[in-house]
């Protein structure tokens, strides 16, 4: 008899909903793949089965790579800003003293 996880993971494969699934409900995915034994995976009958399990492990880790990458990508943008901000001011501050040794000469 297949439990509900399964029949619910199996489903969001078969449907693509699991590429919408928050982190928490890939994790459940990942672990629920990772911790059968290798006899549960022989089911038949629209749910897991062992050759698909490479694939299934796959997909989740390459979306949750993929958000990372995005999370990333944002802390970068973030950074670049500011640093962005300091470049700029650290040329607005030597052109005014510059042309404060100018005009105090």
């Amino acid at each position: 008899m297949v439990d509900a996880k399964l029949r619910e993971m199996v489903d969001a494969f078969s449907s693509g909903g699991v590429f919408t699934k928050d982190d928490n409900s890939l994790d459940e995915y990942l672990a629920q793949i990772i911790d059968r034994d290798k006899n549960a995976l022989y089911l038949v009958d629209n749910q897991l089965r062992p050759e698909v399990v490479p694939a299934m492990v796959g997909v989740i880790l390459s979306i949750k790579q993929g958000r990372l990458v995005q999370k990333l990508d944002s802390a970068n943008r973030a950074t670049q800003l500011w640093f962005m901000v300091l470049a700029i001011g650290s040329l607005i501050l030597g052109t005014i003293q510059i042309v404060l040794g100018y005009v105090c000469r």
